[in-house]
Protein backbone atom coordinates (compact mmCIF):
# COMPACT_ATOMS: atom_id res chain seq x y z
CA UNK A 1 0.00 0.00 0.00
CA UNK A 2 1.47 3.27 -0.67
CA UNK A 3 2.83 5.44 2.28
CA UNK A 4 3.23 9.11 2.12
CA UNK A 5 6.62 10.01 2.20
CA UNK A 6 6.97 13.93 2.06
CA UNK A 7 5.45 16.72 0.69
CA UNK A 8 7.41 18.60 -1.82
CA UNK A 9 6.39 21.60 -4.08
CA UNK A 10 7.75 22.10 -7.85
CA UNK A 11 8.86 25.11 -8.46
CA UNK A 12 9.35 25.50 -12.86
CA UNK A 13 10.25 28.40 -14.78
CA UNK A 14 10.94 28.67 -18.48
CA UNK A 15 11.60 31.55 -20.10
CA UNK A 16 11.67 32.61 -24.12
CA UNK A 17 15.70 34.41 -24.62
CA UNK A 18 14.95 33.83 -28.34
CA UNK A 19 14.68 36.48 -30.93
CA UNK A 20 11.30 35.33 -31.77
CA UNK A 21 7.69 34.08 -30.03
CA UNK A 22 8.28 30.35 -29.35
CA UNK A 23 5.44 27.31 -28.40
CA UNK A 24 5.90 25.54 -25.93
CA UNK A 25 4.07 22.23 -24.59
CA UNK A 26 4.09 21.71 -21.10
CA UNK A 27 3.64 18.65 -19.55
CA UNK A 28 1.24 19.09 -16.01
CA UNK A 29 2.33 16.24 -13.35
CA UNK A 30 -0.29 13.96 -13.00
CA UNK A 31 -2.28 12.06 -10.24
CA UNK A 32 -0.92 8.58 -9.95
CA UNK A 33 -0.32 6.41 -7.03
CA UNK A 34 2.80 7.67 -6.65
CA UNK A 35 1.98 11.28 -6.23
CA UNK A 36 -0.82 13.35 -5.46
CA UNK A 37 -1.71 17.01 -6.86
CA UNK A 38 -2.63 19.04 -4.12
CA UNK A 39 -2.16 22.64 -5.98
CA UNK A 40 -1.03 24.44 -9.43
CA UNK A 41 -0.50 28.08 -9.53
CA UNK A 42 0.48 29.42 -13.56
CA UNK A 43 1.89 32.51 -13.63
CA UNK A 44 0.17 32.91 -17.19
CA UNK A 45 -2.61 30.62 -17.61
CA UNK A 46 -1.86 28.51 -20.59
CA UNK A 47 -3.23 29.29 -24.16
CA UNK A 48 -4.57 25.65 -23.96
CA UNK A 49 -5.76 22.95 -22.03
CA UNK A 50 -5.83 19.16 -23.61
CA UNK A 51 -5.82 15.88 -21.32
CA UNK A 52 -6.12 11.98 -22.57
CA UNK A 53 -5.58 9.06 -20.40
CA UNK A 54 -4.61 10.87 -16.98
CA UNK A 55 -1.95 13.42 -18.50
CA UNK A 56 -2.74 16.83 -19.18
CA UNK A 57 -0.92 19.20 -21.75
CA UNK A 58 -0.07 23.05 -21.16
CA UNK A 59 0.10 24.72 -24.39
CA UNK A 60 1.66 28.43 -24.39
CA UNK A 61 3.01 30.64 -27.13
CA UNK A 62 5.41 32.96 -25.52
CA UNK A 63 7.17 36.51 -26.51
CA UNK A 64 10.19 37.50 -27.00
CA UNK A 65 11.53 37.76 -23.08
CA UNK A 66 7.64 36.66 -21.79
CA UNK A 67 8.75 34.07 -19.16
CA UNK A 68 5.98 31.48 -16.98
CA UNK A 69 6.06 30.34 -13.88
CA UNK A 70 4.03 27.22 -12.40
CA UNK A 71 3.86 26.23 -8.60
CA UNK A 72 2.77 22.80 -8.12
CA UNK A 73 2.42 20.93 -4.72
CA UNK A 74 2.47 17.17 -4.27
CA UNK A 75 1.85 14.64 -1.97
CA UNK A 76 4.84 12.00 -2.72
CA UNK A 77 3.96 7.95 -1.88
CA UNK A 78 6.68 5.19 -1.94
CA UNK A 79 5.54 1.95 -2.17
CA UNK A 80 6.57 -1.86 -2.71
CA UNK A 81 4.66 -4.82 -4.44
CA UNK A 82 1.73 -6.27 -2.60
CA UNK A 83 -0.80 -8.67 -4.47
CA UNK A 84 -3.62 -8.15 -1.79
CA UNK A 85 -3.82 -4.38 -2.59
CA UNK A 86 -6.76 -2.99 -5.44
CA UNK A 87 -4.78 -2.57 -8.64
CA UNK A 88 -5.47 0.12 -10.69
CA UNK A 89 -7.24 -0.74 -14.24
CA UNK A 90 -6.53 -0.16 -17.47
CA UNK A 91 -9.25 0.27 -19.96
CA UNK A 92 -8.66 -2.02 -23.59
CA UNK A 93 -7.22 1.61 -25.44
CA UNK A 94 -4.85 2.70 -22.85
CA UNK A 95 -3.60 -1.62 -22.49
CA UNK A 96 -2.82 -0.75 -26.53
CA UNK A 97 -1.37 2.77 -26.20
CA UNK A 98 1.01 1.52 -23.69
CA UNK A 99 2.10 -1.31 -26.27
CA UNK A 100 2.40 0.55 -29.34
CA UNK A 101 5.46 0.15 -31.72
CA UNK A 102 7.50 3.61 -31.29
CA UNK A 103 11.00 4.99 -32.62
CA UNK A 104 12.42 5.45 -28.91
CA UNK A 105 10.96 1.65 -28.14
CA UNK A 106 10.23 0.01 -31.28
CA UNK A 107 7.82 -3.39 -31.06
CA UNK A 108 9.15 -5.72 -33.87
CA UNK A 109 10.70 -9.39 -34.42
CA UNK A 110 13.79 -8.60 -33.87
CA UNK A 111 13.24 -6.98 -30.37
CA UNK A 112 10.90 -9.70 -29.68
CA UNK A 113 13.39 -12.58 -29.99
CA UNK A 114 15.73 -10.84 -27.94
CA UNK A 115 13.39 -10.57 -25.08
CA UNK A 116 12.20 -14.26 -25.24
CA UNK A 117 16.06 -15.11 -24.95
CA UNK A 118 16.25 -13.09 -21.84
CA UNK A 119 13.06 -14.27 -20.20
CA UNK A 120 13.74 -18.11 -21.60
CA UNK A 121 11.14 -20.25 -19.92
CA UNK A 122 9.62 -17.87 -17.53
CA UNK A 123 5.44 -17.90 -18.00
CA UNK A 124 4.47 -15.49 -15.16
CA UNK A 125 4.47 -11.70 -16.31
CA UNK A 126 6.94 -10.81 -12.79
CA UNK A 127 9.23 -13.34 -13.49
CA UNK A 128 9.91 -12.39 -16.82
CA UNK A 129 10.20 -8.38 -16.12
CA UNK A 130 12.70 -9.34 -13.33
CA UNK A 131 14.50 -11.59 -15.99
CA UNK A 132 14.50 -8.56 -17.87
CA UNK A 133 15.49 -6.09 -14.98
CA UNK A 134 18.22 -8.39 -14.31
CA UNK A 135 19.49 -8.51 -17.56
CA UNK A 136 19.56 -4.86 -18.74
CA UNK A 137 21.18 -3.51 -15.38
CA UNK A 138 23.85 -6.54 -15.69
CA UNK A 139 24.44 -5.71 -19.14
CA UNK A 140 24.97 -2.41 -20.01
CA UNK A 141 26.67 0.60 -18.77
CA UNK A 142 25.48 4.16 -17.02
CA UNK A 143 26.81 6.82 -19.86
CA UNK A 144 25.76 10.53 -19.98
CA UNK A 145 25.49 11.95 -22.51
CA UNK A 146 24.58 9.06 -24.95
CA UNK A 147 26.01 9.36 -28.85
CA UNK A 148 22.35 8.91 -30.04
CA UNK A 149 18.78 7.87 -28.39
CA UNK A 150 16.40 5.05 -28.98
CA UNK A 151 16.61 1.25 -27.70
CA UNK A 152 18.49 0.12 -30.93
CA UNK A 153 21.21 2.47 -30.84
CA UNK A 154 21.52 1.52 -26.99
CA UNK A 155 21.86 -1.91 -28.02
CA UNK A 156 24.61 -1.35 -30.50
CA UNK A 157 26.57 0.65 -28.41
CA UNK A 158 26.18 -1.12 -24.69
CA UNK A 159 25.90 2.48 -23.19
CA UNK A 160 23.50 5.39 -22.15
CA UNK A 161 21.76 7.21 -19.84
CA UNK A 162 18.73 6.70 -17.62
CA UNK A 163 16.46 7.45 -20.49
CA UNK A 164 18.10 4.90 -23.17
CA UNK A 165 17.98 2.05 -20.42
CA UNK A 166 14.05 2.68 -19.72
CA UNK A 167 13.41 2.39 -23.57
CA UNK A 168 14.93 -0.55 -24.06
CA UNK A 169 13.36 -2.05 -21.37
CA UNK A 170 10.07 -0.62 -22.62
CA UNK A 171 10.47 -2.43 -26.12
CA UNK A 172 11.19 -5.65 -24.49
CA UNK A 173 8.61 -5.62 -22.23
CA UNK A 174 5.74 -4.55 -25.01
CA UNK A 175 7.66 -7.34 -27.58
CA UNK A 176 6.24 -9.70 -24.54
CA UNK A 177 2.99 -8.31 -24.81
CA UNK A 178 3.79 -6.55 -20.76
CA UNK A 179 1.97 -2.81 -21.45
CA UNK A 180 4.76 -0.45 -20.57
CA UNK A 181 5.99 2.83 -20.11
CA UNK A 182 8.44 5.28 -19.39
CA UNK A 183 8.29 7.83 -17.52
CA UNK A 184 9.82 11.11 -17.67
CA UNK A 185 10.16 12.84 -13.81
CA UNK A 186 12.70 14.16 -11.91
CA UNK A 187 14.75 13.40 -8.46
CA UNK A 188 13.31 15.27 -5.40
CA UNK A 189 16.26 18.23 -5.99
CA UNK A 190 16.69 21.14 -7.89
CA UNK A 191 17.22 20.09 -11.54
CA UNK A 192 18.48 16.60 -11.58
CA UNK A 193 15.51 15.22 -14.67
CA UNK A 194 15.59 11.39 -15.12
CA UNK A 195 13.65 8.60 -16.97
CA UNK A 196 12.31 4.91 -15.65
CA UNK A 197 9.57 2.45 -16.28
CA UNK A 198 6.34 1.21 -15.10
CA UNK A 199 4.70 -2.18 -16.48
CA UNK A 200 1.26 -2.87 -15.70
CA UNK A 201 0.78 -6.19 -14.28
CA UNK A 202 -3.12 -7.36 -13.73
CA UNK A 203 -2.14 -8.56 -10.19
CA UNK A 204 -0.21 -5.73 -9.00
CA UNK A 205 -1.22 -2.91 -11.05
CA UNK A 206 1.86 -0.54 -12.42
CA UNK A 207 5.20 -1.74 -10.78
CA UNK A 208 8.18 0.86 -11.00
CA UNK A 209 11.47 -0.61 -12.91
CA UNK A 210 14.64 1.22 -12.69
CA UNK A 211 17.35 -0.38 -14.39
CA UNK A 212 19.73 2.31 -14.69
CA UNK A 213 19.91 3.72 -11.15
CA UNK A 214 20.71 -0.15 -10.43
CA UNK A 215 23.24 -0.52 -13.56
CA UNK A 216 24.80 2.93 -12.16
CA UNK A 217 25.32 1.21 -8.71
CA UNK A 218 28.05 -1.41 -10.49
CA UNK A 219 30.23 1.82 -9.77
CA UNK A 220 31.73 2.37 -6.55
CA UNK A 221 31.92 5.53 -6.07
CA UNK A 222 28.35 5.99 -6.82
CA UNK A 223 27.60 3.51 -3.42
CA UNK A 224 28.04 6.52 -1.42
CA UNK A 225 27.16 9.42 -3.96
CA UNK A 226 23.69 8.07 -5.03
CA UNK A 227 22.00 8.26 -1.73
CA UNK A 228 24.06 11.57 -0.36
CA UNK A 229 22.13 13.43 -3.48
CA UNK A 230 19.03 11.21 -3.39
CA UNK A 231 18.31 9.94 -0.12
CA UNK A 232 17.71 6.11 -2.06
CA UNK A 233 19.01 2.69 -1.54
CA UNK A 234 22.09 1.73 -2.49
CA UNK A 235 20.72 -2.15 -3.42
CA UNK A 236 20.46 -3.20 -7.04
CA UNK A 237 17.19 -4.99 -6.36
CA UNK A 238 15.51 -2.44 -5.24
CA UNK A 239 14.47 -0.98 -8.36
CA UNK A 240 12.68 -3.24 -9.31
CA UNK A 241 9.02 -3.30 -7.52
CA UNK A 242 9.42 -0.78 -4.76
CA UNK A 243 9.14 2.90 -5.25
CA UNK A 244 10.89 5.48 -2.99
CA UNK A 245 8.59 8.17 -3.47
CA UNK A 246 11.31 10.66 -3.69
CA UNK A 247 11.11 11.56 -7.34
CA UNK A 248 8.39 13.57 -9.07
CA UNK A 249 6.23 12.39 -12.22
CA UNK A 250 6.13 15.03 -15.63
CA UNK A 251 4.87 13.11 -18.27
CA UNK A 252 3.32 9.39 -18.28
CA UNK A 253 5.36 7.79 -21.03
CA UNK A 254 7.74 9.27 -23.73
CA UNK A 255 6.64 10.19 -27.08
CA UNK A 256 3.54 11.51 -25.76
CA UNK A 257 1.02 13.04 -28.81
CA UNK A 258 0.90 16.67 -28.49
CA UNK A 259 -2.19 18.82 -28.65
CA UNK A 260 -2.32 21.44 -30.56
CA UNK A 261 -0.46 19.53 -33.22
CA UNK A 262 3.25 20.06 -34.02
CA UNK A 263 3.64 21.15 -37.43
CA UNK A 264 6.85 19.87 -38.26
CA UNK A 265 9.49 22.84 -40.04
CA UNK A 266 13.25 22.91 -41.97
CA UNK A 267 15.92 22.87 -39.40
CA UNK A 268 18.06 26.18 -39.98
CA UNK A 269 20.89 24.49 -42.60
CA UNK A 270 23.45 25.47 -39.57
CA UNK A 271 21.55 23.66 -37.28
CA UNK A 272 23.74 20.48 -35.67
CA UNK A 273 21.18 17.06 -36.49
CA UNK A 274 20.49 14.14 -34.01
CA UNK A 275 19.25 10.64 -33.90
CA UNK A 276 16.14 11.02 -31.50
CA UNK A 277 14.70 6.98 -32.37
CA UNK A 278 15.73 8.27 -36.10
CA UNK A 279 18.46 9.50 -38.07
CA UNK A 280 18.70 13.47 -38.96
CA UNK A 281 16.40 14.84 -36.36
CA UNK A 282 16.28 18.10 -35.49
CA UNK A 283 15.27 18.62 -31.87
CA UNK A 284 12.59 21.56 -31.47
CA UNK A 285 11.72 21.84 -35.19
CA UNK A 286 10.42 17.82 -36.22
CA UNK A 287 8.06 15.91 -34.49
CA UNK A 288 7.77 12.11 -34.06
CA UNK A 289 4.63 11.93 -35.57
CA UNK A 290 3.34 14.08 -33.88
CA UNK A 291 4.26 13.73 -30.51
CA UNK A 292 7.60 14.78 -28.38
CA UNK A 293 10.35 12.73 -27.71
CA UNK A 294 9.90 13.25 -23.95
CA UNK A 295 8.13 16.05 -22.19
CA UNK A 296 10.39 16.75 -19.36
CA UNK A 297 8.15 18.34 -18.87
CA UNK A 298 8.46 20.74 -21.72
CA UNK A 299 8.97 20.42 -25.64
CA UNK A 300 9.69 23.47 -28.08
CA UNK A 301 9.13 24.70 -31.33
CA UNK A 302 11.69 27.16 -32.55
CA UNK A 303 11.54 29.61 -35.57
CA UNK A 304 15.02 29.53 -36.21
CA UNK A 305 18.62 28.12 -34.67
CA UNK A 306 17.99 28.66 -30.44
CA UNK A 307 20.36 31.32 -29.67
CA UNK A 308 21.44 31.00 -26.79
CA UNK A 309 20.60 27.54 -27.03
CA UNK A 310 21.80 26.58 -23.35
CA UNK A 311 19.94 23.96 -21.40
CA UNK A 312 17.30 25.75 -19.85
CA UNK A 313 16.69 26.98 -23.40
CA UNK A 314 15.38 23.44 -24.00
CA UNK A 315 14.03 22.35 -20.63
CA UNK A 316 13.59 25.33 -18.56
CA UNK A 317 14.30 25.11 -14.91
CA UNK A 318 13.37 23.55 -11.77
CA UNK A 319 13.64 22.71 -7.96
CA UNK A 320 11.59 20.30 -6.35
CA UNK A 321 11.84 21.40 -2.95
CA UNK A 322 10.72 19.78 1.14
CA UNK A 323 7.59 21.87 1.61
CA UNK A 324 8.32 21.33 5.23
CA UNK A 325 10.99 24.12 6.92
CA UNK A 326 11.95 21.35 9.14
CA UNK A 327 13.20 18.87 6.58
CA UNK A 328 14.56 21.79 4.59
CA UNK A 329 16.18 22.94 7.71
CA UNK A 330 17.60 19.72 8.38
CA UNK A 331 18.77 19.35 4.46
CA UNK A 332 20.70 22.70 5.15
CA UNK A 333 22.09 21.00 8.44
CA UNK A 334 23.20 17.41 6.36
CA UNK A 335 25.03 19.59 3.52
CA UNK A 336 26.79 21.91 5.98
CA UNK A 337 28.11 19.28 8.49
CA UNK A 338 29.67 17.16 5.02
CA UNK A 339 31.74 20.39 4.29
CA UNK A 340 32.17 21.13 7.59
CA UNK A 341 33.39 17.66 8.81
CA UNK A 342 35.93 17.31 5.55
CA UNK A 343 37.44 20.59 6.99
CA UNK A 344 38.00 19.64 10.61
CA UNK A 345 38.95 16.23 9.50
CA UNK A 346 42.04 17.97 7.25
CA UNK A 347 42.85 20.39 10.05
CA UNK A 348 43.44 17.87 12.28
CA UNK A 349 45.80 16.38 10.09
CA UNK A 350 47.85 19.73 9.49
CA UNK A 351 47.55 20.24 12.63
CA UNK A 352 49.73 16.88 13.85
CA UNK A 353 52.86 18.79 13.95
CA UNK A 354 51.84 21.85 15.84
CA UNK A 355 49.80 21.25 18.18
CA UNK A 356 47.18 19.03 19.89
CA UNK A 357 44.73 18.17 17.27
CA UNK A 358 42.12 16.52 19.29
CA UNK A 359 40.29 19.58 19.13
CA UNK A 360 39.43 19.13 15.53
CA UNK A 361 39.15 15.90 15.68
CA UNK A 362 36.28 16.51 18.51
CA UNK A 363 34.77 19.62 16.38
CA UNK A 364 34.68 17.09 13.46
CA UNK A 365 32.75 14.06 15.12
CA UNK A 366 30.16 16.32 16.70
CA UNK A 367 29.59 17.90 13.12
CA UNK A 368 29.80 14.60 11.62
CA UNK A 369 27.05 12.94 13.99
CA UNK A 370 24.86 15.97 13.21
CA UNK A 371 25.19 15.33 9.77
CA UNK A 372 24.08 11.73 10.25
CA UNK A 373 21.84 12.85 12.34
CA UNK A 374 19.88 14.72 10.38
CA UNK A 375 20.15 12.08 7.25
CA UNK A 376 18.73 9.56 9.69
CA UNK A 377 15.77 12.05 10.02
CA UNK A 378 15.03 12.77 6.54
CA UNK A 379 14.74 9.37 5.81
CA UNK A 380 18.13 9.23 3.82
CA UNK A 381 19.93 6.28 4.94
CA UNK A 382 23.48 5.76 3.59
CA UNK A 383 25.22 2.77 5.37
CA UNK A 384 28.48 3.37 3.45
CA UNK A 385 28.82 6.37 4.93
CA UNK A 386 28.03 5.79 8.36
CA UNK A 387 30.77 2.92 8.18
CA UNK A 388 32.91 4.81 7.13
CA UNK A 389 32.71 7.36 10.04
CA UNK A 390 32.79 4.90 12.79
CA UNK A 391 35.95 3.23 11.18
CA UNK A 392 37.29 7.04 11.45
CA UNK A 393 36.30 7.33 14.68
CA UNK A 394 37.95 3.35 15.95
CA UNK A 395 41.30 4.67 13.87
CA UNK A 396 41.45 7.88 15.48
CA UNK A 397 40.64 6.34 18.92
CA UNK A 398 43.55 3.65 18.32
CA UNK A 399 45.82 6.74 17.58
CA UNK A 400 45.48 8.38 20.64
CA UNK A 401 45.93 5.30 22.60
CA UNK A 402 49.18 4.37 20.86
Amino acid sequence: MPIIEKSVVLDYTYKNRQQHTLSIWLAVPPQMACQRVKKITYSIEPDHHSKQMGQELAFYQLAPGEAVHVNTELDLYSSSLEEDEEPENLSLKEKQFYLRDTFLSPVNESMRTQAEAVVRESADPMDKLQDLFEHIYSTYTYHFPPNRRGAPFFLEEGKGDCGEFSFLFCSYARALGIPCRSVIGAFTKKFQPHVWNECYVDEFGWVPVDTSVAASLKKTDNLTRHPLQRGESTRAFDYFGDFSGRRVVFCLDAEWPLTPEYADAKAPDELSLSTFGKENFAYGFHSLDGAAPYLQPIYTKFESKPSPAKIKDVLGTWNIRDASMYLQSLLWVKRASYYLFIAAMAASVIAIPFTDNIYFLTAGYMIGAAGLGASILRKEYNGLVILGFLMLVILSILYLII
